[in-house]
Formats: C-alpha cells, structure tokens, sequence
C-alpha cells in the first residue's frame, strides 16, 4: 500500500476556490507522477505483464518499493501544495503594493491638486491687490524735491 496523503493536500482540496478543472489537473499530474516513479523504480515492469495486464506480486521488496513511490509522491505534493501557497502570498504581497501604490498616487495627486488651487488663489489675490492699487487715488505729493525755502 502507497502512503497516505499529506495532510496539508487534503485541506488544499478542500477549499473551495480548489476548483473541480483544478482537481482534475492535480490527479492527472499526481497519476503521471507515481507512474514516473514506478517506471524509474523498476516496479511498472514488476507490475505489469507483456499483454498489459496489472499483476501486483505480494511480496515485501515490492510494498517496500510501494512505501518508497508513496512517500516519494508526498514530497513532491507537499512541494506542489508549498508552491501554490508561496504563489497565492506573492499574490496577496502584489496587491497590497498595488493598493498602497495607488493611494500614494492619489494623496501626491490630491495635494498637487490642492498645491495648484492655493498657487491659483494666491495669484488672482495679488491681481486683485494691484488693481485696487491702480484704481485708488494717488497722492498729492510731488516726487520732486522742495526749492530751496519753500515749507512742505
């Protein structure tokens, strides 16, 4: 008998987002995986005859050989299994970047906006300064200078 399957294989097919295409596609690796390891372990010629018949000899060096192909699985599942969740991390780390990223350029965006309105301001006050300025009565002092012995 082969090894039980991995605990943690058993609660990836559990999930739901594990869908049925998915499943299917993990037991057609799984299946080409333990017919790779019985053909380089000798055992697919143990097992099947030349009219292609499975014949599964009962004897300790071939349950040996089956525990080896079992365990062998396992750890090419439990490598599988630690490659999905590294990809479903990276991920999450992707969009939480994405997501700081694009709030970053919203405030940089907003206070350049912000930036712009109070520049605007400030110029249509000055504007507005310089025509009071020019609308306002000017002095009646003269920029000349006073003769000699005149009283200012």
């Amino acid at each position: 008998m082969m090894a039980p399957e991995p605990f943690r294989f058993k609660a990836e097919k559990a999930r739901q987002t594990f869908l049925p295409e998915y499943k299917q596609m993990w037991e057609k690796a799984e299946s080409l995986l333990i017919l790779t390891f019985l053909h380089h372990s000798g055992l697919l010629k143990l097992i099947v005859n030349e009219k292609g018949e499975v014949t599964l000899r009962d004897d300790a060096h071939t349950q040996d050989q089956l525990k080896v192909a079992g365990q062998r699985r396992n750890d090419v599942i439990n490598w599988m299994v630690d490659q999905v969740q590294a990809e479903k991390e990276w991920q999450h780390i992707l969009t939480e970047i994405s997501e700081a990223r694009n709030k970053y350029l919203a405030d940089k965006k907003k206070a350049a906006e912000e930036e712009e309105r109070l520049k605007k301001e400030k110029e249509e006050q000055k504007k507005k300064d310089e025509d009071k300025d020019k609308k306002a009565p000017k002095n009646s002092t003269s920029s000349l200078p006073a003769k000699k012995g005149s009283k200012i």
